[in-house]
C-alpha cells in the first residue's frame, strides 16, 4: 500500500495540498487519527 505525507507547517496549507495530490492520484486522504488508529490494531 503507497503512503504519501505531506507535513503541515506554519502556513497552514497542508491539508488542502494533500486533498489535491490525493485526487490527483485516486487515493484516500486520511488524516493523523486513522493512521495512529490503524497502526494501533
Amino acid at each position: 500500500m503507497p503512503i504519501i505525507t505531506i507535513y503541515q507547517g506554519a502556513s497552514g496549507e497542508g491539508q488542502e495540498l494533500a486533498e489535491t495530490v490525493a485526487q490527483a492520484l485516486g487515493y484516500r486522504c486520511v488524516g493523523r487519527e486513522v493512521l495512529v488508529e490503524t497502526s494501533r490494531r
